[in-house]
């Protein structure tokens, strides 16, 4: 017989009376007697014990009748109160849940522990990747953790060691005041699994621990103390992370011979690498191509105006041309600049598609019969980088949006099958040519005198070329009079007319 026999027993519940448990201790008392005899070291030590078991068995109220039947009524009695007094109250945790503990008294004899939620047996996928630039960082961070954990700090870092118990401690409103809660033992864990980049990361939860501390309990108070003397050993170790890392972190020639010892850090290393060059190459492609599109704006910002300005001083000097004409001239246009474009190199001498080509070739392709759409269809898909993978058979463009080049073959296609689509834009240089003509109207109608004078000295300009003399004045007197009143009241009437308007 031993202790832990008759402490194993007293917790399955063989035991069915005081009684049969002093029985055992003596068995064992008497049992090392008879194998060690009465004057051995190990008697002399169990005397003690069995001293005092005596007098405590002695101090038992002996077990009568009337006194157990007390002690039934005083149960059925306390058997309400002890279901109802730990329901009191509960201690909130972190997701303003109650922390459910079992009874004390339960009679299995275990302690009390708390219920807490199942881990997460998911793969932790939200680990962040540990870099090879913080790596000397993190074991400095490890280094702390150790001191902070020595022996000699255990009176002050033990409260800072677990997570704080609410329910254990008895004080119910601890997650109701500290929102974000934090000890060694979750820190320890993150380091471990990984989950902090940088040291910086690791000292805000040391930071946020005793900021929790100084936050909960009141200046005085026996853990606030502790946790301001932890506070020092921290600070004073923390100060010492540039000198360790610069002890301990080998330099350049070591790193590559430990490269060669390690392939795992190299082929980490060499990831890493990639990962960094194929980002680098893609925000390379991106810049480029934005360039283009600076380049491509500004081009068309520049080259517009001056073929607006020379297409509509031919549409002012050109009103005698035909429909006909109007379109070869287009066409011969768009030709030179070809021309001009394969002798020169430079890009200045391209010709730019102008608003009115524009329309054109909108107003020629929607004109155009199915056959034929699917023919420029084909076109702009076989030109237009975006739209070469689609299959489908009607497409919405802006028309602005599509290259120049594409533009200069639609334009071709448009004349070639569609040579209607120039009849829509031609009275667009019209108003241009009729409100020029108006302004003559602006100088003053000649008086009667004047008419007259300038009909005299018309009549002698004739006769002169007739060789008549004086005769012609008076052969064209009686003709001119009549029309001079004519004009007169018709230059009249046009004068009114124009003080009207």
């Amino acid at each position: 017989m031993d202790l832990r026999t008759i402490e194993e027993k007293l917790k399955a519940g063989s035991y069915t009376s005081l009684f049969a448990v002093t029985s055992d201790f003596d068995l064992m008392v008497d049992n090392s007697v008879t194998f060690n005899g009465p004057e051995h070291v190990v008697n002399e030590v169990e005397t003690s014990p069995a001293q005092k078991k005596a007098q405590k068995v002695a101090a038992v109220p002996t077990k009568t009748q009337p006194a157990r039947r007390d002690s039934r009524a005083s149960g059925t009695n306390a058997r309400p109160t002890n279901a109802t007094s730990p329901t009191t109250t509960f201690a909130l945790g972190p997701e303003g849940l109650p922390l459910i503990r079992r009874d004390s008294t339960t009679a299995d004899g275990r302690p009390k522990r708390s219920i807490h939620p199942p881990k997460n047996r998911d793969l932790i996928y939200s680990a962040k990747p540990k870099k090879k630039k913080f790596q000397w960082e993190l074991k400095f961070c490890q280094e702390v953790l150790d001191e902070l954990h020595k022996k000699k700090y255990e009176s002050i870092a033990i409260p800072f060691y677990y997570p704080v118990d609410p329910v254990a401690l008895n004080i119910p409103t601890y997650h109701s005041i500290i929102k974000k809660p934090m000890d060694l033992q979750t820190v320890q864990t993150k380091l471990q699994t990984g989950q902090y980049e940088n040291a910086k990361e690791m000292e805000a939860d040391v930071r946020l621990m005793f900021k929790n501390c100084y936050k909960f309990n009141i200046p005085g108070d026996p853990t606030y103390n502790s946790g301001k003397s932890l506070e020092e050993v921290f600070d004073n170790k923390w100060s010492q992370k540039r000198r360790w890392i610069e002890a301990h972190e080998p330099s350049s020639g070591h790193q590559s011979a430990g490269t060669s010892d390690n392939p795992s850090d190299s082929e980490g290393e060499e990831s890493e690498d990639e990962n960094d060059q194929e980002k680098l190459h893609q925000l390379q492609k991106q810049i480029a191509e934005m360039s283009k599109q600076v380049e491509a704006i500004t081009q068309k910002k520049k080259k517009t105006p001056p073929s607006s300005s020379k297409k509509a001083g031919k549409s002012k000097s050109g009103k005698k041309e035909t429909k006909k004409g109007s379109g070869t001239t287009v066409g011969s246009s768009g030709k030179k600049d070809k021309k001009s474009g394969s002798k020169s190199s430079k890009p200045e001498k391209q010709h730019w598609v102008t608003y009115r080509e524009k329309q054109i070739i909108s107003h020629g392709i929607s004109s155009l019969p199915e056959k034929r759409m699917t023919e420029a269809l084909k076109i702009i898909q076989s030109n237009v980088p975006g739209l070469k993978d689609t299959k489908e058979a009607e497409i919405e463009l802006d028309i602005d949006e599509l290259p120049n080049d594409v533009l200069l073959v639609l334009l071709k296609f448009v004349k070639k099958h569609a040579p209607s689509a120039m009849d829509i834009d031609e009275p667009e240089p019209e108003p241009v040519a009729v409100v020029a003509p108006p302004k003559p109207k602006k100088n003053k109608p000649m008086s009667k005198y004047e008419q007259e004078a300038r009909i005299n000295s018309i009549e002698g300009t004739i006769s002169r070329f007739q060789g008549g003399g004086g005769g012609g004045r008076g052969s064209y007197s009686s003709q001119p009079i009549q029309s001079v009143e004519g004009a007169e009241s018709s230059e009249d009437d046009d004068s009114e007319e124009s003080e009207e308007e």
